[in-house]
């Protein structure tokens, strides 16, 4: 903890000047058919990045119904993109289209979330993308568990 600990504290002079947290970058949120030409373009842009970020909100108690994706992607200027399907709020042919787009990108470039476990879980329960569907998978959760683990718990077995 004390790693992560001074990150944070390294942090102030950011916060006190201004310059942290940064702003989110724009994200285009298609909604109706007249966004269906912007979320292809997206789509064919996204497919030709080094990787994307993913992430999932979704009701546990509604059988891991996902009601929102955000898909975000890096260009070569290093600029980020970000698109955000809300499926109770765009219609049935955004969803299908965002859905086909998502199925190919997930086969073709590597995606980042922050807890794998639950998104892909999600993932193949709504649109049957189970851990075989992608085609390289990276944890942030997981990889700062890795990282910053703390010493030896006596609930650990074996300890």
């Amino acid at each position: 903890m004390v790693i992560p600990t001074k990150r944070d504290f390294a942090k102030i002079p950011l916060i006190l000047r201004g310059e942290w947290p940064k702003p989110l970058p724009a994200c285009f949120r298609p909604r109706t058919e007249d966004d269906l030409v912007k979320l292809h373009d997206w789509f064919d842009v996204a497919e030709c990045a080094e990787r994307v970020t993913l992430d999932t909100e979704y009701l546990e108690d509604s059988n891991d119904f996902i009601y929102m994706i955000g898909i975000g992607y890096k260009d070569e200027s290093k600029i980020i993109h970000g698109i955000q399907l809300w499926r109770t709020k765009a219609c049935k042919e955004v969803i299908a289209a965002f859905i086909n787009r998502l199925w190919n990108l997930t086969k073709r470039v590597p995606m980042t979330c922050q807890n794998l476990v639950a998104d892909v879980n999600a993932m193949q329960t709504n649109f049957r993308m189970g851990w075989d569907h992608y085609f390289l998978l990276h944890d942030t959760m997981q990889a700062n568990t890795v990282l910053w683990s703390s010493p030896r718990s006596s609930t650990v077995s074996g300890t």
